[in-house]
């Protein structure tokens, strides 16, 4: 396990990465932790593949649904490494079917 962190945390901060994450949904506080070090401090950039998209990251703050919301280190890490999100399952995007999704993973 620390190797597959170790190789996560070198190719992603090597400087102006990019990382497309599908599946991922940013409750594992050792990899969010990876991925912010990376985006503030190496310029990594993200684009997420999920049916909450761009508000992964609010959906799971401790204060979702609260009358006061408090904004998460992890919004902050989307706010400025994010460059594209998608609802849209990899088999909708590869089956030609929407063009416009595909060439956002482009």
């Amino acid at each position: 396990m620390q190797w597959y962190q170790n190789l996560l945390t070198e190719y992603l901060t090597r400087g102006d990465s990019r990382l497309m994450v599908i599946g991922y949904g940013f409750r594992d506080d050792h990899i969010n932790e990876i991925i912010s070090d990376a985006v503030t401090n190496h310029n990594l950039k993200l684009f997420v593949m999920s049916p909450d998209r761009a508000d992964q990251a609010r959906k799971i703050a401790p204060t979702a649904g609260a009358a006061i919301q408090q904004r998460t280190a992890l919004e902050d890490v989307f706010q400025r490494g994010l460059i594209g999100a998608s609802r849209r399952s990899i088999h909708e995007i590869f089956s030609g079917r929407d063009p416009i999704e595909l060439s956002k993973l482009r």
